[in-house]
């Protein structure tokens, strides 16, 4: 074999295994891995409740809110919820239809209370 056959040997086995190793790594810390994005989902409720609501379906409306008030009081910072407006009322759980928004054993209630002291404690709107 030419050492030129050799070192284009190498260097293909060299890129190989530097795809192996960087895909990996990136598997193994997450860089594929599609996250929940509390605050991307929060934005879309938010502004679908405060310009839209007319334009929405009841159990729609509460779901959104729901969604709203679970991601402010479990997974936002307070500091993204200074300047919302955050309080579209409580939730109302017969127009949900049995559909559950909530991820844990908390009631609506609950959470739209929580969400809306976190609120509250993040500054004036």
């Amino acid at each position: 074999m030419s050492s030129n056959a050799h070192g284009r040997k190498r260097f293909i086995q060299g890129i190989g295994l530097g795809i192996l190793v960087g895909g990996g790594l990136a598997w193994a810390f997450g860089v594929f891995a599609t996250r929940y994005h509390p605050i991307e989902e929060s934005k879309l409720c938010y502004n679908a409740l405060r310009n839209h609501p007319e334009q929405l379906h009841p159990q729609t409306r509460e779901y959104l809110k729901a969604r709203l008030y679970w991601n402010a009081a479990h997974w936002i910072p307070s500091s993204w919820l200074w300047g919302w407006k955050l309080d579209f009322g409580p939730v109302d759980d017969a127009a949900l239809g049995g559909i559950n928004p909530i991820k844990d054993a908390s009631s609506t209630a609950e959470v739209y209370s929580d969400a809306i002291k976190k609120a509250e404690a993040a500054g004036p709107r």
